[in-house]
């Protein structure tokens, strides 16, 4: 093999090898995108800037870059335009702040006698079956359905039917 070759060889290993350290390197510093205990009553929503205070109401975005940011409502992470460089996760408290679920995982009733800090009124559940028992309708509803409905209800606007 001629120097010229080989050293072009040593130059790719040598390039390959700093990719691949580098790749290393940023899988070693991102964090994983699972939710984190709600620092109750010493965290402000994200949203609407009302101390979160109650579990089973509570949601968050997780980054893998940054904090988690917390919100107070369902209804606040569903209206939320969240923008990320990174990938994050939404998750919500589920069964009265049982656990936690995805957001797009989990299934939402809106109770009769439901009360949630800023008013959307909607609960999260592990199970259809569990929203559904305790929907004021019997009905079922879906992430997309959340963030479309919670998002016609911005500050200003007219209440949408059902609210």
């Amino acid at each position: 093999m001629t120097r010229p070759k080989r050293d072009a060889l040593h130059r790719a290993a040598a390039n390959w090898a700093g990719a691949a350290g580098l790749l290393l390197l940023t899988a070693a510093c991102r964090r994983d995108l699972l939710p984190q205990p709600v620092p109750l009553d010493r965290v402000s929503c994200a949203r609407c800037a009302m101390l979160v205070s109650d579990g089973a109401t509570a949601a968050e975005a997780v980054f893998a870059d940054s904090d988690p940011i917390f919100y107070d409502d369902v209804g606040c992470l569903a209206s939320a335009d969240i923008v990320a460089r990174a990938p994050f996760e939404l998750w919500v408290e589920v069964d009265g702040g049982t656990s936690w679920k995805k957001a797009r995982e989990a299934y939402y009733a809106r109770p009769a006698a439901g009360r949630t800090p800023m008013g959307y009124g909607l609960y999260a559940f592990s199970t259809p079956e569990k929203a559904r028992a305790h929907d004021q309708d019997g009905r079922v509803r879906t992430w997309q359905e959340v963030q479309r409905d919670s998002r016609s209800r911005a500050p200003g606007a007219k209440k949408a039917a059902g609210w």
